[in-house]
């Protein structure tokens, strides 16, 4: 194959693929390169760095794992940048490692829906859930309040995070009785504020005139 000039990216998502393999049974490579039909030197050789291969097998190989591609790129430069941190550093006595892996499935919960919650990439929570990359505590506090909730309150819970497009209260402090109220405030929106202004000048010019009407009335 054509030797392949070396770029960030590749390298990036080199990094990512070569973190997820070491938590895959034996013969990795090897799986990989009768998947796709490639030498098993050429993928040796791109795991331990010594060559590049072209975006379009990095992006096959992505497919083949489940993963996009992108999604490689952003955890492997995560990765090389060290803006993450590796294994379970972050583990303490109250989560072990296979949480919240065995309570997703045990409540039948979407990855994407855990994803969603934590504002990251569904493959950086596989990562994440696979002990790859650590969970910080933050992250674990509010998987743990949201896998704590009934079914329908998950619901809601994820339909208000998606609403705001802002970081959630507390699943504890969420209260249904409240969501009409946040909605109407949270309606108005920057680009509104102009007509809500003149709104409420409306309204003085209003309440001026009534003063100055029963103003009138008392003089007479």
């Amino acid at each position: 194959m054509k030797k392949q000039k070396y770029t960030k990216i590749g390298e990036y998502v080199r990094l990512a693929i070569v973190l997820y393999s070491t938590q895959q049974a034996r013969g990795f490579q090897k799986r990989i390169s009768e998947a796709l039909d490639i030498e098993k030197t050429y993928i040796s050789d791109f795991f331990t760095g010594k060559r590049m291969i072209s975006e379009e097998l990095r992006a096959e190989i992505a497919r083949h794992l489940g993963f996009k591609y992108e999604e490689l790129i952003y955890i492997g430069k995560k990765i090389s940048n060290k803006s993450v941190t590796l294994g379970g550093e972050f583990r303490t006595g109250a989560y072990n490692e296979d949480f919240p892996k065995n309570a997703r499935e045990e409540k039948n919960i979407k990855v994407s829906d855990l994803a969603f919650l934590l504002d990251i990439s569904e493959a950086e929570y596989v990562f994440k859930e696979q002990n790859l990359i650590a969970f910080t505590n933050k992250e674990l506090k509010k998987l743990t309040d949201y896998i704590s909730l009934i079914k329908e309150d998950r619901k809601e819970y994820l339909k208000h995070v998606w609403r705001y497009e802002k970081e959630a209260p507390e699943p504890d402090k969420y209260k249904k009785e409240d969501k009409e109220e946040v909605v109407v405030l949270n309606n108005i929106q920057a680009e509104d504020e102009k007509a809500v202004k003149r709104m409420i000048a409306e309204y003085e010019k209003i309440m001026q005139g009534m003063d100055g009407f029963f103003k009138d009335l008392g003089e007479e």
